[in-house]
């Protein structure tokens, strides 16, 4: 007897969150994006509201990012122990024992074309085969030593050889932390009525701007050589305005905003300023920007001789987290706006800095044109856990990044003045004390502004970087 289906009834008290095609239902897969949209229909007319709003999606990105955070750390280990268990399992094969060999056929095979590869690293060739099932008569026949040597013989009609291509996890959690930073980020500025003229994180633009000739015959001096290093504050200053913005004034900061619209739209609260700088609070994406921004306009205002040259040329967090989702950073419109159209001769930096956000925290790296050379500046230099694994990431996110930062130079530039080939990386260390990932952010800082290409002109100590969180906070008041 058929049974017939129930009809699929909606209760009458049922809301509109427990709707199937409401953003809010459990069926619904959400993302910061959803979550900017719903703040925006709720919010919408009201200009206190969307000041809210813009607090509630900064801490939304946040427990987000702790969340991806979590996730890309637990696919790690278990990547690894899959590893550990596969070389376990690997030289215990029941074929090969069974017909009387001490080895398993696919290690004596990798050991001979390790041999006449003569050291160069090849990756494993794993036959493809059905399991053989041996009869007891068999087993003892194989056993003779007649048939030790003799060739495996695999019934396989579809494929004999197969090639396993390895997939790089380093690599994919890199893009997988780099692609969360970059819709969190993007999920900030989703606004429905966006400025005219005014560039947003992660606009593209569809074509290049015209190439420019490198026509630069020399490089700008350093500013620890020139004498052209930004004068600093007065400490009496720094001081009484350190004590008045650490007291208990959140309300008073609600209503400050810190608004820069190039190369693209920046705003940023004062109290997410606050609580980075002065307190517990890890450096995120955007107050990096505003910290790198204002040391820019310091570098510009210190220079006696001529504006339009500098040392050093550094690269907002933009383009290392466009280059490491794999986005094609020579398309991005702020990237455009601050290599092809600078205010200054780009062509005449002798260096080139970009900080970086990965898992384990933030870290800079430095391009020196006239050496040829890569610097590696990480703030858990002396931390000795992890230190192999934060050494392998830093190598593939410097061969991403270089990879971008040629390509844009190459697009926007021609005839640059030196070729992406053959280029050293160095791993300088630039503290001896150990710092936390929270803390990594602000010593990034520091090392940008303080490394002169060879050594730490101010010693990264943590008295020193206490000082550098007050000052750099009074200069972002001044701007």
């Amino acid at each position: 007897m058929k049974q017939r289906t129930p009809e699929l009834v909606v209760p009458a008290t049922t809301t509109r969150a427990d709707s199937l095609g409401d953003a809010r239902s459990a069926y619904h897969s959400l993302g910061p994006r959803d979550f900017a949209n719903h703040l925006r229909r709720s919010c919408h007319g009201d200009p206190v509201l969307e000041e809210l709003s813009l607090m509630l999606k900064q801490q939304n990105a946040k427990c987000t990012l702790s969340m991806s955070l979590l996730r890309s750390r637990m696919q790690a280990d278990m990547l690894s122990f899959a590893d550990r268990i596969v070389s376990l399992v690997r030289d215990r094969c029941r074929c090969c024992e069974k017909r009387g060999r001490s080895k398993c056929i696919s290690l004596n095979w990798s050991d001979k074309s390790s041999e006449d590869a003569q050291g160069i690293e090849q990756k494993a060739l794993w036959t493809v085969a059905r399991r053989l099932e041996m009869s007891d008569e068999e087993d003892l026949k194989m056993g003779s030593p007649e048939h030790l040597d003799a060739a495996p013989v695999y019934d396989n009609p579809v494929v004999d050889n197969q090639v396993m291509e390895e997939r790089n996890p380093t690599l994919d959690i890199i893009g997988l932390y780099a692609q969360v930073i970059v819709d969190t980020v993007r999920s900030l500025y989703d606004t429905a009525e966006e400025e005219p003229n005014v560039v947003y994180f992660g606009n593209m633009e569809a074509t290049l701007p015209k190439r420019k000739y490198a026509m630069s015959a020399s490089f700008a001096r350093s500013p620890w050589l020139s004498g052209c290093l930004p004068q600093p504050p007065p400490i009496s200053l720094v001081n009484k305005f350190s004590t008045w913005i650490s007291r208990d004034n959140d309300s008073d900061l609600d209503s400050l905003w810190f608004e820069h619209k190039f190369p693209r739209m920046l705003r940023v609260n004062a109290v997410c300023v606050k609580q980075q700088f002065f307190g517990a609070h890890p450096l995120d994406h955007e107050v990096a920007v505003l910290a790198l921004r204002r040391f820019n306009q310091l570098d510009v205002e210190a220079q006696a001789v001529s504006k339009y040259l500098l040392w050093r040329e550094v690269l907002e967090p933009d383009f290392s987290t466009h280059a490491l989702a794999g986005e094609k950073v020579a398309h991005i419109k702020a990237v455009q706006l601050q290599i092809a159209h600078a205010h200054h001769d780009i062509t005449a930096c002798q260096t080139f800095y970009t900080p970086v956000i990965l898992d384990h925290g933030w870290a800079a790296y430095m391009w020196d044109m006239i050496r040829k050379e890569i610097h590696i500046l990480d703030p858990l230099c002396a931390q000795p856990v992890g230190a192999e694994k934060r050494h392998a990431t830093h190598q593939e996110a410097v061969s991403q990044i270089h990879e971008a930062l040629f390509s844009c130079l190459n697009e926007f530039f021609a005839r640059w003045h030196c070729t992406s080939d053959r280029w050293k990386r160095k791993s300088p260390k630039i503290t001896r004390e150990v710092f936390t990932r929270d803390e990594s952010g602000m010593c990034m800082l520091h090392a940008i502004r303080h490394y002169d290409g060879e050594k730490m002109t101010w010693p990264l100590t943590k008295r020193n970087l206490d000082t550098f969180r007050q000052t750099t906070v009074f200069e972002e008041k001044l701007s």
